[in-house]
């Protein structure tokens, strides 16, 4: 983000107002419906449902939704008006969330920044057939500090009960030239929208509409199709007095759907990165066009590179623990679990220092760029080939442009002996090539000390594994006792560390029991829940009081005990969205039952294995008898992350045959 601040360019800028009309861009605006939306007109038609089936009443739904982005030229620059209207209607309890409304604002100086203005809201209730309105007072509206350079600005609009209207607008005045998405979709539907994004002649912009998008509308003015690219291929604007427009009705609702990667991926909106300028008089001046010209920019910025050459404060530190260590694996993973421990991260992202390492590891806090260039640093003067590594987060998405903004992470690489290691000090749970999981998504840049650049998969391509072993015996009241060891390894470490770290036995014990009837575990032993470079072990005593059946002379037994699949986790008919699984993974369960006294098989499971979308997913599962002993060994396998919303139906009936497997029994009968 820039501000005009150069008096030359002011001047320039000033004597060209004439050309722009005061710089108000709009291309034509499309006619409105006859519908009043000024503000105020609240009807009482708009109370009324349309919805013939009450289950498809959503919780809320926008009447109406108002951008316009216009821009205006004065003699201190060239400032930018975001202008909202938009009109709610509430139609229950759950629906309560939307009568609140956050605003994030970016602020660069304390003069150059982002200013919410022109805020007004009402409420509408229906009292005795009339409509009674409430306005919105200030002591409704609150601000805070989400970082050092953004602040939220919220207000919650008063009176609200199911049935209420609730109407609201502002302006964000911005000396900025970069615009923010502009959202086209929410979480409950939208009965109309009308977009105008004025856009001015002195910047040039990339333009795309977000091509993970489920819903696409028709962008006036511009081919459809062109909005329907998967990757790439983003247009290029040079625009004079020209906007984007989009006036259309009836946008569906953005819905979850379980194990979806971020929804905020897939929200249809409009995302334009401003990529040069174009001032009278003046060459074009292009910004970074490429992501290896991001990163060597990134790196020139005193608080990223200029950062990595502070060494002198943690030396002494430093030389302590090369004493203590001597090789190199061993030395590393100290001097990771050594700014882990010192510096905590205080939940605020960005690629460039907030304190700077030096005040972040004397206060003992600091940002994610805070506690990672420290790491660097560290590892730089140990002796370690190392280097920070831009990310965008899991939350943030995956950049379309060459943009700054499109890193808001940085984590370690260590190149040790031709082997690509990653590292994340901002978190205790993570150890030798481990990231937290936020951190995980596709791919990074690397960036050497040169400045030269390189994308890094963030993909570690190990299976996480988690391994169940039950051994168990029957008593005579046909309960069965034994003993369960569980082991953890990668990212299912990660999360049960990340989970449970700090917790007491009885909270792991409710998670491993889970609703299981009869399911009963005592004596819980748990190993290298503090160590995270190291698989994580439980084991503990069991008692299964609902797993046997007997009827007559035969008993029934469930093959896979606790552990099997009892209802399929895909209930959705079919999905719009991808199922995100995060990481490639493996379960195992290995169960061995000794067969009871005066009792032998009668039948058991057949071996299966079946297979999902050639092989990327599997399951199998053995049955045995070896010396009156009974072993059930079952593998789920999943070689990727990601299952497409086209696999879905095969992906669901997979499951659905794991099921119906897990819930074949094995039968014993008394020996004649």
């Amino acid at each position: 983000m820039l501000v005009l601040r150069s008096k030359r360019l002011k001047s320039k800028l000033f004597m060209n107002r004439f050309l722009t009309i005061g710089l108000i861009i709009f291309a034509g605006i499309l006619s409105v419906e006859a519908q009043d939306y000024e503000f105020g007109e609240v009807q009482l038609s708009d109370f009324e449902q349309t919805y013939e089936d009450a289950d498809d009443i959503p919780d809320a739904e926008v009447l109406y939704r108002k951008e316009h982005i216009q821009w205006t030229l004065s003699d201190v620059g060239l400032y930018q008006y975001r202008n909202v209207h938009e009109r709610i209607l509430i139609n229950n309890e759950s629906g309560y969330d939307y009568a609140t409304k956050k605003v994030r604002l970016y602020n660069e100086t304390s003069k150059a920044r982002e200013k919410l203005t022109k805020l007004k809201g009402r409420t509408y209730n229906i009292v005795d057939g009339e409509i009674e309105e409430q306005k919105l007072r200030s002591d409704n509206e609150f601000e805070r500090d989400i970082s050092e350079n953004w602040k939220e600005e919220s207000f919650t609009m008063p009176g609200v009960r199911a049935g209420s209207i609730i109407e609201y607008s502002y302006s964000i005045r911005s000396p900025f030239g970069s615009i923010d998405d502009v959202i086209i979709q929410y979480d409950i539907p939208i009965r109309k929208l009308d977009i105008n994004v004025g856009l001015p002649k002195y910047y040039i912009y990339e333009v795309q509409f977000n091509p993970y998008a489920v819903y696409v509308p028709k962008i006036a003015g511009e081919d459809q199709e062109s909005w329907r690219r998967s990757s790439g291929g983003a247009s290029q604007y040079e625009l004079s007095d020209r906007s984007l427009i989009l006036d259309t009705e009836n946008i569906p609702a953005l819905k979850d759907e379980p194990m979806t990667k971020n929804l905020e991926n897939y929200r249809s909106k409009i995302i334009i990165e401003r990529a040069g300028n174009r001032f009278p008089g003046e060459p074009i001046q292009m910004f970074s066009s490429t992501w290896e010209q991001v990163a060597k920019s990134i790196y020139k910025l005193e608080k990223f590179g200029g950062e990595l050459r502070k060494s002198r404060f943690f030396k002494d530190d430093l030389e302590v623990i090369e004493q203590k260590y001597t090789g190199n694996v061993e030395k590393l993973a100290a001097i990771l679990d050594h700014v882990q421990s010192t510096v905590k991260w205080n939940n605020y992202v960005g690629v460039t220092a907030q304190n700077g390492i030096k005040d972040a590891y004397k206060s003992g806090s600091g940002n994610v760029a805070d506690i990672n260039l420290l790491l660097v640093s560290m590892l730089r003067e140990a002796g370690y080939s190392a280097n920070p590594v831009l990310v965008s987060s899991r939350d943030n998405g995956i950049p379309l442009f060459p943009t700054r903004n499109g890193f808001n992470y940085v984590i370690a690489h260590v190149d040790m002996d031709g082997k690509n290691i990653l590292l994340d000090a901002t978190d205790v749970n993570t150890g030798i090539n481990s990231l937290p999981l936020r951190a995980v998504n596709w791919q990074g840049r690397l960036i050497q000390k040169n400045g030269n650049s390189q994308p890094i998969s963030l993909e570690l391509g190990i299976f996480s594994k988690e391994i169940s072993m039950v051994n168990v015996d029957f008593n005579e009241d046909m309960t069965l006792t034994g003993t369960l060891k569980k082991r953890y390894t990668d990212y299912t470490a990660y999360r049960f560390r990340d989970r449970y770290r700090g917790h007491v036995d009885s909270d792991i014990i409710k998670y491993i029991e889970g609703d299981t009837r009869g399911f009963k575990i005592d004596s819980l032993e748990v190993e290298n829940m503090n160590k995270p470079g190291k698989p994580l072990n439980v084991s503990c005593n069991v008692t299964y009081e609902n797993a046997v059946e007997q009827i007559g002379d035969k008993i029934y037994l469930t093959p896979l005990l606790h552990e099997a699949l009892s209802e399929n986790p895909f209930k959705l008919e079919s999905r719009t969205l991808p199922i995100d699984l995060v990481y490639p993974q493996q379960t195992n369960v290995i169960i061995n039952v000794n067969i009871p006294e005066g009792y032998e098989i009668a039948s058991m499971p057949d071996n299966t294995q079946y297979n999902f979308n050639n092989g990327i997913a599997s399951y199998k599962m053995v049955a045995q008898e070896t010396n009156n002993r009974i072993s059930i060994n079952a593998q789920f396998t999943m070689t990727q992350n990601n299952v497409l919303p086209k696999d879905y139906s095969s992906w669901r009936e997979f499951f659905s045959a794991i099921v119906d497997k897990d819930a074949e029994k094995i039968v014993l009968k008394k020996v004649s």
